[in-house]
């Protein structure tokens, strides 16, 4: 294989359609041949020499060093396969490469779920009336993006995910707006030291209100139409990572079109990743769904984490009074409300592409008490998600508990007893965790499984604040789903029998 010193990217496979750049910095005006392999078979080599005005901006020559090439049509089954892409004649792979990715023929989007045993497929819905599906920004405004990041009390943190950005961002027309939600540490003295060394980063203090505020204001000071929302323990695993958003919004310009990135554990000695972190980003996809996605495919509303997610500012046309809702005042919820208000006023309804080649490390430790209570918290924001939309009540799993809730009042004086039954719960995998290993054996997955769905339920029963409501129903019910949980479990003669919690 030859030298070079030619470069470039593979965008991703999108609608069976490989897309990508590569340029050579040392002869500018020469078109660079690219060999793409499917499953590690060649099946073609291309010339990168299509126009993209963002290519040309970031100094690319005249800007004609992209490609796009329809894959076989055998490859269009449904199944899992790899596409890779490197510089023909050369061992250089491009960055991003290799991808997996599953298309059907024809590769029409079908919303994708977790699962349909926890997350059942939305029923179609009828033509909204707001933003066509057909609008779309106009492709001159698409060639830059603005990152928001809201931040709140991690100074030290933030400046490390910063100087990953910035370098990530090299060479791209990226800027980076900032919102410091009322820290009391040391992060406005870090963000105005950094200002002065990047001229794409942009900040402000504000007093403390909430993530979704916080957004909103970045919104507003972002001078680009795309528009990408990121944590401040997010960090880039690649330097392509926010190419990968802006050029799938290239390709899918409809301000109806979100696009969604994954997110990995870091892989590194001194963060070391527990197995609630594994379990909760894995098989459990109590965090983040990513388990049971298919890369490159459509995923409903749910699926907005703005972790790592972009989509048009076009798409909200006032975000300081349509935006990120302010009720939301504890974490959880208020990204996936927007995107179901997105998904109800727009025609055809909001759709998110998943693409895991715009890939994130997030940093973030979390033991079993800490996501205990972060479940409480999203299943108390979850009361006021359905305060504005109780017709998601199912499809945010708490249909039958708001029935329950609200049914006729029975005795209550078994509530105590019951609170008493799922706190000893919650601490059976704290205990294990402390002292026993938690993960060294089969069942603790599925215990996990079991007491975080508990806890979800829990906050969003304890959150309910109406005195007349049915809650020694409503724990009950909690205990028999925990009790149904673990009955199901493959490993469930480790347990013997559960007992019932039916109310008499």
């Amino acid at each position: 294989m030859g030298n070079t010193t030619a470069r470039g990217s593979l965008d991703g496979p999108i609608y069976g359609t490989a897309r990508g750049w590569a340029f050579d910095p040392e002869n500018p005006d020469k078109r660079v041949a690219v060999e793409l392999t499917v499953d590690g078979k060649h099946f073609e080599n291309v010339v990168a020499s299509i126009y993209r005005d963002d290519l040309e901006k970031a100094g690319m020559s005249d800007g004609a060093h992209s490609f796009s090439v329809t894959l076989p049509r055998e490859y269009m089954d449904g199944k899992m396969h790899v596409v890779a892409a490197r510089i023909a004649g050369t061992d250089v792979a491009l960055s991003g490469s290799p991808i997996e990715f599953s298309h059907a023929d024809p590769p029409e989007p079908s919303h994708v779920t977790r699962s349909d045993r926890q997350m059942p497929r939305l029923p179609k819905k009828p033509k909204a009336q707001g933003v066509p599906d057909g609008v779309s920004a106009p492709d001159s405004a698409l060639g830059g993006m603005s990152v928001i990041i809201p931040t709140y009390n991690r100074g030290a943190e933030l400046e490390k995910t910063l100087n990953l950005c910035v370098e990530a961002a090299s060479g791209d027309a990226v800027e980076f707006v900032v919102i410091d939600d009322g820290s009391t540490d040391d992060t406005p003295q870090r963000l105005e030291r950094l200002a002065k060394l990047w001229p794409n980063l942009r900040w402000t203090s504000v007093p403390n209100g909430g993530q979704g505020q916080a957004r909103n204001l970045g919104v507003g000071m972002a001078s680009h139409e795309i528009v990408m929302f990121q944590g401040d323990d997010i960090r880039p695993a690649t330097d392509s990572f926010y190419s990968h958003h802006v050029n799938a919004h290239r390709l899918m310009p409809s301000l109806g079109v979100a696009v969604l990135g994954k997110i990995i554990w870091p892989d590194n000695a001194d963060e070391r990743i527990s197995f609630v972190m594994s379990h909760v980003q894995g098989r459990g996809e109590n965090q983040f769904g990513y388990y049971s996605l298919i890369p490159y495919s459509w995923v409903d509303w749910r699926f907005f984490y703005t972790s790592n997610v972009s989509l048009k500012k076009s798409a909200v046309p006032d975000w300081s009074t349509g935006g990120f809702n302010k009720s939301f005042r504890a974490y959880g919820w208020e990204d996936a409300e927007l995107a179901y208000r997105l998904h109800k006023r727009t025609q055809g309804g909001f759709r998110i592409i998943y693409t895991p080649a715009a890939v994130a490390t997030h940093h973030h430790q979390y033991n079993v008490t800490q996501f205990v209570e972060r479940q409480i918290a999203v299943g108390s924001m979850a009361k006021t998600f359905l305060e504005f939309h109780p017709d998601v009540a199912k499809e945010i799993g708490l249909g039958k508990l708001q029935r329950i809730l609200t049914s006729d009042k029975k005795d209550s004086a078994q509530i105590d007893d019951l609170i008493s039954m799922i706190e000893g719960i919650k601490a059976w995998p704290k205990v294990i965790e402390q002292r026993y290993n938690l993960g060294s054996q089969n069942w603790h997955a599925d215990l996990l499984t079991a007491v975080f769905e508990l806890c979800y339920l829990q906050g969003f029963v304890m959150s309910h604040g109406d005195p007349n409501a049915n809650y020694a129903a409503a724990y009950t019910y909690v205990l028999e789903r925990f009790q149904e949980r673990m009955a199901t479990a493959a490993s469930f003669e480790v347990f013997g029998r559960f007992p019932s919690f039916t109310l008499t």
